[in-house]
This record gives C-alpha cells, sequence and structure tokens, in this order.
C-alpha cells in the first residue's frame, strides 16, 4: 500500500510539473463566465450535444486501487444478506426482494482491489458471476447500454426502470477493470456498451444520464427525479469514465471525464455549507449528514484521479466546515484516498 501511495504521489508531482490547461475560449452569449482554462466543446458525432465546459487536466497514470474511493481492507468473498440462490447481492425494496445495481458493482469492486491484493482467484470468480447477472439488468438501444434502477422510487416520482448515473458509471468501472484484469473482449465490450449510453446527452427521447445546465455538464443520479445535481453520484460516474479511459485510452472518454471533473472543479463550492454539513445535491437541496463523509473522501480520490490538488483542498475546507459523523483518515501529505477501515453508513451510498 505505501509503494502504490507513493507512485502515486510521485505521478502527480510530475504531472503537475508539466501539465498546462487548454487554452480558453470565449463562452456563449447566454453562458456563465466560467474561469480561465475552459474550453467549450460538444458531443462529437452528436449535432443535438450543447456546448459544455471543460479543462484539461494531467490524468496521471496510477494504480487503479488508487482511483475509485471503495472501501478499504479485504472483505470475505461472499456478499452478506440478502443474496439470491446464486450468492448474487440484492435489496429489499417496496416490500420485495430486487437484485441491486449498485450492490453489485461497490461490493464487486472491492472484491476485485481484493483479488489484485491477494491473488485469491476465488475473489475474481464470484465478481465475474455477478457481472453476468447484472450484464441481464441492462437495457439496450442501438450500440448503448444502460443499468437501468429495477425498483420505484415514490420520494422522487419515478417509476421502474429508471437510469441512474452512479450506477452506469460503477458499472463501467467494474467492466474495464474486468477486461483489465482477464484480458477477456467481452468485458470491454460490456464497457463500450456502457459508454456509449454515457455520450447520449440529455434531455433526449430514451434513457440518458448526463445534460448541460448553464454550460456545465451534470452527470444525474435521478434522471427525471425530483432532486438533481448529486455529487457523489456525479463524482462517481466521472471516476467510472476516467477508469474506462485509462484502460482505453478513449479520447472521447478524456473529453467526458475531464468536463464532468470541470463542473465539481468550478462548482464544488457551491456544496459547501460552512460550520455544517455540505449539500447533498444542487437541485431542491438537502444535507444529509453521512454523505459529508463519502464527499470528502471523493473529492481526495478525484485529486489523484485528476493530478489536480485542488480537489483535495476542497476535502480540507470542508472537513473543517464540519467533521463527519464517521472518521475519514488522516489529513493526507499530497492528494490521495485515504485509508478508511470504518463502517460507512452502508455498504454503498443507495441509488
Amino acid at each position: 500500500a505505501a509503494t502504490r501511495a507513493t507512485a502515486s504521489i510521485l505521478a502527480l508531482a510530475a504531472v503537475l510539473a508539466t501539465g498546462a490547461p487548454a487554452a480558453a475560449v470565449p463562452p456563449p452569449p447566454d453562458g456563465p463566465a466560467g474561469q480561465a482554462g475552459d474550453t467549450f466543446v460538444t458531443m462529437p458525432g452528436d449535432a443535438t450535444s450543447p456546448p459544455f465546459r471543460r479543462r484539461a487536466f494531467p490524468l496521471p497514470d496510477v494504480p487503479f486501487a488508487d482511483l475509485y474511493p471503495i472501501d478499504r481492507g479485504i472483505p470475505p468473498v461472499r456478499a452478506n444478506e440478502p443474496v439470491d440462490a446464486d450468492g448474487v447481492p440484492m435489496r429489499v425494496e417496496n416490500g420485495r426482494l430486487h437484485a441491486t445495481p449498485t450492490g453489485i458493482t461497490f461490493q464487486g469492486l472491492r472484491r476485485l482491489a481484493a483479488y489484485e491484493a491477494t491473488g485469491d482467484r476465488a475473489y475474481l470468480d464470484v465478481v465475474i458471476g455477478w457481472a453476468r447477472r447484472l450484464r441481464t439488468l441492462m437495457r439496450e438501444e442501438g450500440d448503448a447500454l444502460w443499468v437501468r434502477i429495477p425498483w420505484n422510487d415514490a420520494d422522487q416520482g419515478l417509476a421502474a426502470p429508471w437510469d441512474n448515473a452512479l450506477a452506469q458509471g460503477t458499472a463501467l468501472a467494474l467492466y474495464a477493470r474486468l477486461h483489465r484484469l482477464t484480458g477477456d473482449p467481452a468485458w470491454l465490450a460490456i464497457a463500450d456498451g456502457l459508454f456509449h449510453g454515457f455520450e447520449r446527452i440529455g434531455p433526449r427521447d430514451g434513457p440518458w444520464v448526463g445534460h448541460v445546465v448553464d454550460g456545465y455538464l451534470w452527470f444525474e443520479h435521478y434522471v427525471k427525479g425530483v432532486r438533481g445535481r448529486v455529487l457523489n453520484a456525479h463524482l462517481y460516474a466521472a471516476f467510472g469514465l476516467r477508469d474506462y479511459w485509462q484502460e482505453t485510452r478513449s479520447p472521447d472518454a478524456r473529453l467526458l471525464a475531464e468536463a464532468a471533473f470541470t463542473t465539481v472543479r468550478e462548482l464544488g463550492e457551491r456544496f459547501r455549507r460552512p460550520g455544517d454539513y455540505s449539500w447533498y445535491n444542487l437541485t431542491d437541496r438537502i444535507a444529509i449528514p453521512g454523505y459529508h463523509r463519502f464527499h470528502i473522501r471523493q473529492l481526495r480520490a478525484a485529486a489523484v484521479a485528476t493530478g489536480d490538488p485542488w480537489f483535495a483542498a476542497l476535502a480540507d475546507r470542508m472537513l473543517a466546515d464540519r467533521r463527519p459523523p464517521l472518521p475519514v483518515g488522516p489529513r493526507p501529505e499530497a492528494p490521495s484516498v485515504p485509508p478508511d477501515r470504518s463502517p460507512p453508513p452502508s455498504s454503498a451510498p443507495p441509488p
């Protein structure tokens, strides 16, 4: 772990010494002023895509274990209850058991990390089984795949199945990592399909998870729901795109990942509540104490993922605003994901 962290810090220092932002261009007449270093881009091949802001980040090559803010430590091979007869993580919603896409992805990512740390093939085998089950829950539209939530959410006014950027992004990371670990092109084909889903910028007929608000690209937790611009879901989508880019070097994946990180780089301060827990979201705002901890961990991970220490500085400001109910680990000397072995409020942020 120390070697991994040292490599991440050295990579970050190297790219910060040489990285330069893209040249700025004037914003559209009806757009916000933005910040120096922005360019306005559209989704290549999408004539209907509105322009959105993107700044260049170094995106250093770092170990995958340092890119995604998942719980550290070695979990059991099998998932905890509830599970189905095949051991696939389940969730009780509205009195019924459902296969939970985010339960599969979060628990799967953690077990892939355990496989890399221990070499125990049992971890990889169980994730492969879960990934095959998750594929059966996806919707196809042309060359795109969509991970959809299979239960109603009355609070958000959403009827099943509904689209969710957190599920889409964590699934993208899961399949990209399965491809890296196994070399099986079938996993990359699924990752490609999930990425094509991110390319469909909404609102549009059919599924979508990303849209442009005031010139910034947002990936939504509750597409067409009540609460919009949810920080943890947007960042998990950005991390998934970042994983996929590191595996494929797709320029379009880099464009979307950088645009997603640009949104937080320029608007992240809006989530702060000095003296209190951070806002969970920006549309119909609420603050949930447990998510303050997730925000701090994600921002520290974003500093490593982007090569930009600004994100770690925002994490420190949030930590000073209000300490979370559970520890987030010591302040790192350089931007990194701190070890965190305390139990989270739940196994993963709920969709």
